[in-house]
């Protein structure tokens, strides 16, 4: 069992139209980041696909492989675009089996930094 919590520092963005290999794999994001608590995260790939895949991913050795519906890509993407500091939260099975992942504000309070407006509970 592996559990984490990394800050994103850079990412980037891959598109596959065709892959033979994995014909539902759509759009990736790569994020590299810098670990902050619990097990190291160094690299993440995030894999969305539609339809849904079945498996969340794996997680070992500082590396996640995140497998998620293509239907979260444009809020996951909007998220990365606008907001900072952003961190990533992963946590596995004894199996290296991806059992939770969370990507977003710092934890915990997540406050709005000056000029972004209301917090969101108070929107």
């Amino acid at each position: 069992m592996a559990s984490g919590t990394a800050k994103i520092t850079r990412f980037s963005l891959s598109i596959r139209p065709v892959n033979k290999s994995n014909p539902s794999q759509k759009r990736i994001i790569s994020l590299d980041t810098e670990p902050l608590t619990g097990d190291q995260i160094t690299l993440v790939f995030i894999e969305f696909h539609n339809p849904p895949p079945s498996s969340n991913g794996r997680f070992s050795s500082g590396f996640a492989n995140v497998k998620v519906d293509l239907a979260h890509y444009a809020d996951m993407l909007h998220l990365l675009q606008t907001e900072a500091p952003v961190e990533v939260d992963i946590r596995s099975d004894s199996r290296d089996e991806i059992e939770e992942f969370r990507i977003g504000m710092p934890q915990p309070g997540g406050q709005e930094p000056p000029g972004e407006g209301l917090a969101d509970s108070d929107a």
